[in-house]
């Protein structure tokens, strides 16, 4: 909660001053203020059980999961760019920061989808290794971050309300991953 906080307070300072931080420091400030972090520490729970401390601390873990966080934030800021570009005051994603160095909007939009298919073929990968020789509850870890990912995807287009203008006309194969 102290991270949430912290780099909350750190966004809010982005957004007012006439520069933004540079593309490492928002990926920083955004993975803590998604809120995915409390969500996937509960993935888990919700599928096999707890699982081990000293397995949910292992490196291709903790990886797994700094993946998954970036694959949701970054397919939102993607997502709700036409949306929030309308928002008063100045909005910073990943993308408006990509085309703010000299590209283009559709510049930043086609970096910021690599780097998010780039995560999911990391995450993919490596989510096979983990799981080879895994014990059931940090299967069913790895299982609940996959969820979290297909369920952000699934919220955009079947759910929420606030992206449905900009998508009504574009088929879901075209603007979806999948894991």
């Amino acid at each position: 909660m102290r991270l949430w906080a912290t780099t909350a307070g750190l966004q809010i300072l982005n957004h007012l001053t006439p520069e933004s931080v540079g593309i490492r420091q928002y990926e920083t400030i955004r993975r803590h203020t998604s809120g995915m972090n409390p969500c996937l520490a509960l993935a888990d729970v919700g599928n096999a059980g707890s699982v081990d401390p000293a397995d949910y601390w292992r490196r291709d873990v903790q990886t797994l999961l700094r993946h998954a966080n970036n694959i949701v934030c970054w397919s939102n800021d993607i997502q709700s760019l036409g949306v929030e570009a309308r928002q008063p005051g100045q909005f910073r994603n990943m993308v408006v920061i990509y085309a703010g160095g000299g590209k283009s909007l559709q510049e930043g939009v086609d970096r910021t989808r690599a780097r998010v298919q780039s995560e999911i073929d990391d995450f993919v990968a490596l989510s096979e290794k983990v799981v080879r020789d895994a014990e059931p509850r940090l299967r069913g870890f790895v299982e609940g971050m996959k969820y979290w990912i297909r369920g952000y995807q699934d919220w955009v287009l079947k759910d929420t309300q606030r992206y449905a203008a900009q998508f009504a006309a574009v088929d879901a194969d075209d603007r979806m991953y999948s894991v």
